[in-house]
């Protein structure tokens, strides 16, 4: 099934919140703000289910926020795309990019 990420069905959610601890008047990425510089798979927790963690940079700071897919069984395959085609890209351009998830 190929969408753009934005609007894929088994994802859902893009982009995600973003938040950080920064500095007081730093502003924080709103919608599809940001640069894309990491991509990490967090397993499930006590509190949340598994997911993947963006890091992204957005006016020289760094915030987080995770994805959590409506499928979970498209997070080792969105997390393989997203770290070979899309670090050091907007997140809005990284909306979209179609992807083929199963």
């Amino acid at each position: 099934m190929k969408h753009s990420i934005r609007t894929h069905p088994k994802i859902g959610g893009w982009p995600p919140g973003f938040g950080g601890s920064q500095a007081s008047g730093a502003g924080f990425p709103i919608h599809e703000q940001g640069i894309l510089r990491d991509v990490v798979i967090y397993e499930a927790d006590a509190v949340l289910p598994r997911r993947i963690y963006l890091s992204v940079e957005y006016r020289g700071n760094r915030f987080g926020g995770g994805l959590v897919p409506k499928d979970e069984n498209v997070i080792d395959r969105l997390h393989a795309f997203l770290r070979t085609n899309c670090l050091g890209k907007e997140i809005s351009e990284i909306g979209s990019l179609n992807v083929c998830l199963p």
